[in-house]
């Protein structure tokens, strides 16, 4: 009977745990999108849809495809095998962090310099109905982006590791921090730098995050550990597969910005108002999931098959 208690006691504490975390998350998201539909407004209204917009989204697009498939899989392997080591020993765990971290900037890095070497070559197969003055303007911002991948690759990593450790409250308030710094850097900075300004307003946005991020997660962070640990060759071992639905599932966009390319001036830049729009709407929806991804990865780590089951019960039905 006490036992039974304490078991009650225990499950409404996680219960809570999710349920504040997905408020916390629900609720500064929705401030972040609702910011973002306002800094979407402002850049309307300062540049429409230019060509050079235009531009400067086909520029962003390579980048956000190329870490949307590097990270989308790792972060998936990543929650059970760190619940497992942390599970064991926690210094594992923070080992397996850092290590899976500074394997993954070297990798963002190279791929930083492929931006940085190859811009107009990769705009080209992005965007092929461009003309040659547009691919060259292109080209030059696909440049200053080539910092971008070390940034939001670092970031994807760290707030997994944030939700990993039900740190909801901070990811959050991380997440939110990017169009406050964004807005106000493209409605200042248009006079100065015009489209670009965009572009500007994305690194520093997304570098705060970063910054914030890795405040918050630092203490589950450990660069001591040896290079290439085993669960980290695992992780890449069992993501491939994840990494590569993502890629099939990223031909949609990717096709979709080529065959625009083709079509007069300022069709990209609706495009990408259009993808924003929608994008608050199944964020929105993923939230709650986002957040009991952690709690049933918990719960496989401890070979709780039961209580998984449950938690995966409760995720389907709401």
């Amino acid at each position: 009977m006490i036992r039974n208690s304490k078991d009650s006691v225990r499950n409404a504490g996680i219960a809570r745990s999710v349920a504040a975390g997905t408020i916390a998350i629900t609720v500064f998201t929705l401030i972040s999108k609702f910011l973002g539909f306002i800094r979407e407004i402002i850049t309307a209204s300062l540049f429409g849809t230019s060509w050079r917009l235009d531009a400067v989204f086909i520029a962003l697009t390579p980048v956000a495809t190329v870490i949307g498939i590097a990270t989308g899989g790792v972060i998936a392997i990543f929650f059970p095998i760190y619940h497992e080591l942390k599970m064991k020993d926690p210094e594992k765990a923070k080992y397996y962090a850092g290590d899976l971290l500074r394997l993954y900037s070297f990798i963002f890095i190279l791929i930083g310099i492929v931006f940085f070497t190859f811009p107009d070559a990769i705009v080209r197969f992005f965007a092929p109905g461009f003309s040659k003055e547009v691919l060259l303007y292109a080209a030059r911002k696909l440049k200053y982006l080539s910092i971008l991948p070390i940034i939001n690759g670092s970031q994807a990593l760290l707030g997994a590791l944030l939700r990993a450790e039900r740190y909801f409250f901070q990811y959050g308030v991380a997440q939110s921090i990017f169009n406050v710094i964004a807005i106000p850097v493209i409605y200042f900075g248009a006079p100065y730098f015009s489209e670009a300004s965009y572009i500007l307003a994305t690194i520093l946005g997304n570098a705060f995050v970063v910054f914030l991020c890795f405040k918050y997660a630092r203490r589950f962070i450990s660069f001591r550990g040896k290079f290439f640990l085993p669960k980290t060759v695992e992780t890449f071992k069992y993501a491939f597969p994840f990494m590569l639905s993502t890629s099939l599932s990223s031909i949609n966009i990717v096709v979709d910005k080529m065959f625009v390319s083709t079509l007069p001036a300022g069709r990209v830049s609706s495009l990408q108002y259009s993808t924003t729009l929608l994008g608050i709407i199944s964020t929105v929806v993923s939230i709650f999931v986002m957040t009991s991804y952690t709690e049933l990865s918990e719960k496989i780590a401890q070979g709780d098959f039961k209580r998984a089951k449950e938690r995966m019960r409760k995720t389907v039905v709401t």
